[in-house]
């Protein structure tokens, strides 16, 4: 994953879980760049973050404990996920009515009135793209 640098040139991120400098017994580590950039993004009230993955479950993972920290975003939030295959659920499992198409996912989303994080995994085939219309 890159992202800009303080000068303008691309940088890297850390996505190991590990500071990028070994820390001493004295040291306290440091949340590496894969928590607390999404946090800041969140925190600074990004409407929406693409993420472009094939690690599902571990970016989904960071999201869920970047969601619970107050001391990364200050205010938890739930986290709701969509798939096509079972709508919109949250961490309990519990589904958010008959949300499998993508056209009544958003309007659940419009109407929620919680915090929270929705990410909709391979939302992407409804954008269209590349010369080819959106999957309806």
């Amino acid at each position: 994953m890159t992202v800009p640098g303080r000068s303008g040139t691309p940088g890297t991120v850390n996505t190991s879980g590990m500071p990028s400098t070994p820390g001493t017994p004295d040291t306290p580590r440091r949340p590496s760049n894969s928590s607390t950039l999404p946090a800041n993004l969140l925190k600074a009230r990004f409407p929406y973050l693409y993420i472009q993955t094939w690690e599902e479950d571990r970016a989904t993972s960071v999201i869920r404990s970047i969601a619970q920290d107050v001391a990364l975003i200050k205010t938890a939030r739930e986290v709701l996920i969509w798939r096509v295959t079972t709508g919109m659920i949250d961490v309990s499992s519990q589904s958010g009515g008959d949300t499998r198409q993508p056209l009544k996912a958003l309007e659940f989303i419009e109407k929620y009135n919680s915090p929270c994080i929705i990410v909709m995994q391979d939302f992407h085939i409804y954008f269209g793209g590349q010369g080819r219309a959106p999957d309806y």
